[in-house]
Formats: C-alpha cells, sequence, structure tokens
C-alpha cells in the first residue's frame, strides 16, 4: 500500500510539477514553431536556386548560356518546382493557411517565371520573356507580404529567429 501511495504520488509531482500538462496555446505555439522551421528550410533551398537563376539571367545578358549552364537553368526550374509540391503538402496549424498559401503562391509565380524565361531562351521568344518578367515581379510581391504574414506570426507567437534558424 506505502509504495502504491508513494508511486502515485511520485507521479502526481512528476506529471503537474517537474513536467506539467501544456496548454492549448504552448502546443500551438510549437506546432507553428515546427511548420516556420519547415519554412525557413525551403525558403534557404529557394534562395541558393533564385540565386542561381539570377546569375543565370546575368550571363545570358553577355552572352548565349552553355549547355551546361542551360541544364542549370532547367534544374533551378525543376528544383523550384520541388520546393512549391513540398510546401504545398505541408500540414499547417489552421492559424497560418493564409500564410502558408501566399508562400506557396510566391513559389509558384518564381516557378512561373523560371519556366516562361527557360522558354523564351529556348526559342528565342521575348513573349515568354515578357512573361517571365511579369511573374518576376508578382513573385516578388506576393514574396513580400508572404514575409511580412511570417514575420507578423513569429510576434504573435513570440517566436525569436533563433529558435528557426531565421535571424537576417
Amino acid at each position: 500500500m506505502t509504495f502504491a501511495f508513494i508511486y502515485g504520488l511520485g507521479e502526481y509531482i512528476w506529471m503537474n510539477w517537474i513536467n506539467p500538462p501544456k496548454s492549448g496555446e504552448e502546443i500551438r505555439r510549437e506546432q507553428i514553431q515546427t511548420w516556420a522551421k519547415s519554412i525557413v528550410n525551403y525558403e534557404n533551398r529557394f534562395e541558393v536556386e533564385m540565386t542561381e537563376f539570377y546569375n543565370l539571367v546575368d550571363l545570358l545578358d553577355r552572352r548565349d548560356l552553355t549547355e551546361a549552364e542551360f541544364s542549370r537553368l532547367q534544374t533551378c526550374q525543376q528544383n523550384v518546382l520541388a520546393i512549391s509540391k513540398e510546401a504545398r503538402n505541408l500540414k499547417v496549424p489552421s492559424k497560418v493557411s493564409n500564410t502558408q498559401l501566399l508562400i506557396i503562391d510566391y513559389y509558384t509565380k518564381a516557378y512561373d517565371a523560371i519556366y516562361n524565361f527557360n522558354q523564351g531562351v529556348t526559342y528565342y521568344d521575348s513573349y515568354y520573356i515578357n512573361k517571365a518578367s511579369f511573374a518576376a515581379s508578382e513573385a516578388e510581391r506576393i514574396g513580400e507580404n508572404a514575409n511580412n504574414q511570417f514575420k507578423k506570426l513569429m510576434d504573435e507567437f513570440n517566436i525569436a529567429c533563433t529558435e528557426i534558424n531565421f535571424c537576417e
């Protein structure tokens, strides 16, 4: 009997004082923090691809792309599409769904820009280059809006940039 009482008391102390149950707000914060870490991962990968893309665009201003460079352009296109699909498949807390949709739209517009640029280079067609330019402008606008909403969520849930490796 004494053992059961001591065991029960020990469990009570562990559950309520040492490891108390988490509130709904703490659980929601953890879910949003986990989501934010995924978004930061996508953003880091996306930034690498877009840097490569813009480097190739700069090269094309000076000369035609080599086969290897054109292949890198296609790889950028495929990688941005993959990031967009991964973000689309990410399970998100309902509180962040609007921001998530903006982020997906941002990646999709960036993909459109790269795709149309790729088509313009392939077919030497300024129509596609103009479409690429428009898509890039839209991606920029949507990305800025998504970034602002992302930062607001981080502030709302007191998630520091160091917690999600997103310090600028």
